[in-house]
């Protein structure tokens, strides 16, 4: 588990929740396309796999990530994929085999950079509260300065009319001093 992944929202969960949902909406997406497969023209694309692996890498990140790869991969070839029903060869003309690599790569693909996006997102959070922090900081910081110098002014104008009652009293001194 790298650094990022340590400061996600996911972090506060167990990791393995990551994967046991990963696993769920694999099984339940799986289960509805093979229900519907006949009827639900979707069930023939790799569309729902893909948005899968997306959103585990987003919010679970690597290892739930390649979880949906590799199930999102195996629940295709097995389920939608010419021949249904047979798990290996995966493929049995060029064109399958192209479709089936193409649909493996594009997996990884997205894989990982949604993983990539979640971590970005993740630190784009964590420098935002630090910035957030720093500006409180900054302006505690303010505050006190212009409490410092409403403070600073007023010991300014106390010192002033002192200074200026000292003057008033030496020339009230000096004003006798001087008639002697």
């Amino acid at each position: 588990m790298d650094r990022d992944e340590l400061t996600s929202p996911s972090a506060r969960t167990p990791r393995w929740v990551g994967y046991a949902v990963t696993v769920f909406l694999e099984v339940a997406v799986t289960a509805g396309l093979a229900l519907s497969f006949e009827v639900f023209p979707l069930a023939k694309y790799p569309v729902p796999y893909v948005l899968l692996t997306m959103l585990a890498a987003y919010f679970f990140g690597t290892g739930p990530a390649v979880t949906a790869v590799v199930l999102g991969w195996f629940a295709y070839t097995y389920y939608a994929a010419p021949p249904r029903g047979i798990m290996w060869p995966p493929a049995t003309t060029l064109d399958d085999w192209a479709g089936q690599v193409a649909l493996l790569l594009g997996l990884i693909v997205v894989a990982i950079a949604m993983t990539q996006a979640g971590k970005s997102n993740r630190r784009i959070a964590e420098r935002t509260r630090q910035l957030e922090e720093e500006i409180r900081e900054r302006e505690a910081a303010e505050a006190e300065i212009r409490q410092l110098n409403i403070e600073l002014d007023q010991r300014v104008i106390e010192r002033t009319s002192q200074l200026q009652e000292t003057v008033e009293e030496l020339l009230l001194c000096r004003i006798p001093a001087s008639h002697l």
